[in-house]
């Protein structure tokens, strides 16, 4: 029951930030490149939960894969989201 709480909560928090820099950025920049990453972001919300269900004991492959997934899409989001800001910081 713990983790299924803490999964929730935490896929919350998650996926608020990522439709807030989405609402931040919207008319800022191109709309082709907020979808491109919101679906980053779907990425992140959905690979997160999976990470923390799927241990790396018990499922070493599954947790492998889906940790390459969400930590290679974290850090794709986190460079364009900081490109983004960064250039349209006025």
């Amino acid at each position: 029951f713990f983790l299924l709480f803490v999964t929730v909560f935490v896929w919350g928090i998650v996926s608020s930030i990522i439709r807030s820099f989405y609402k931040m950025l919207h008319g800022v920049i191109s709309k082709g490149s907020n979808n491109t990453y919101m679906a980053f972001g779907y990425v992140i919300v959905t690979a997160l939960p999976l990470v923390g269900i799927f241990d790396c004991e018990s499922y070493s492959s599954i947790h492998g894969v889906v940790a390459v997934l969400f930590f290679g899409s974290t850090s794709i989001y986190m460079a364009l989201i900081g490109n983004a800001l960064y250039k349209h910081k006025d």
